[in-house]
């Protein structure tokens, strides 16, 4: 809404007279002023103040004119400041006060911003599942040990193959005679699967074992012996 101040002004003995402005309510003392003085062809100073008619306290350049109580129909007087320094703090002090209350809101904002990329990145990262396929050839077995994201549709998943190990010895079938001989060999290569994998995660992965014909032949003969090895 639109106001009618009459402004008084007593810039020097020389220049007395009254001028009458319309401005929005919302307006700073500080925008005013500068109307008023480019509205009447007045150099700009920054030691002028305004003040309500019949009051000595100066109103900061920061403050609007409605929260000055300055009502349509109302008389401003514009004036010069004597002491220039004092009137700058008059008009710092109230920009003064926004400063901690801007750099709180953009520390807010920092760490704000900073949850959420860290929430987001966490949710993006994959949850691994892990397991052990022991290939176990005619000649020697091989343990391989493959990784995938848990975390899929349909459970399907592409597994990436992140360690390998020869079992020392010969293959299984060649243990018919003596199963306990198989153990060091295979104990060698599990320990270095338990390296590899995650603690919380040794428990829920598989093992697979996949043989030769070599150990089916001997599963015809004698099961006991296949299930010993």
């Amino acid at each position: 809404m639109d106001i009618e101040i009459n402004v008084r002004m007593n810039l020097s003995k020389d220049d007395e007279r009254d001028v009458t402005l319309i401005v929005p309510e919302q307006t700073t003392v500080g925008s005013f002023i500068r109307k008023v003085c480019k509205e009447n062809d007045i150099p700009m100073k920054s030691s002028y103040v305004l003040t309500l008619y019949e009051s000595s306290e100066p109103l900061r350049w920061s403050s609007r004119l409605n929260s000055c109580h300055v009502n349509s129909g109302m008389t401003v007087v514009l004036g010069e400041n004597e002491d220039d320094e004092d009137m700058n703090e008059i008009r710092t002090v109230h920009c003064n006060l926004w400063w901690p209350f801007a750099f709180i809101c953009f520390m807010i904002g920092i760490i704000g911003v900073t949850a959420i990329v860290v929430v987001k990145h966490m949710q993006e990262q994959p949850v691994y599942e892990y397991g052990i396929v022991m290939d176990a050839g005619s000649s020697h077995t091989k343990l391989f040990i493959y990784k995938w994201d848990g975390v899929k549709e349909k459970n399907t998943a592409l597994a990436e193959q992140i360690h390998t190990c020869s079992v020392p010895g010969h293959g299984i079938s060649s243990y018919e005679a003596n199963p306990e001989g198989l153990a060091p060999g295979l104990r060698y290569c599990l320990s270095e699967a338990k390296a590899t994998i995650p603690k919380d995660k040794q428990s829920s992965s598989p093992v697979y074992l996949g043989a030769t014909a070599g150990m089916r032949l001997i599963h015809e003969v004698n099961s006991t012996i296949t299930d010993a090895i």
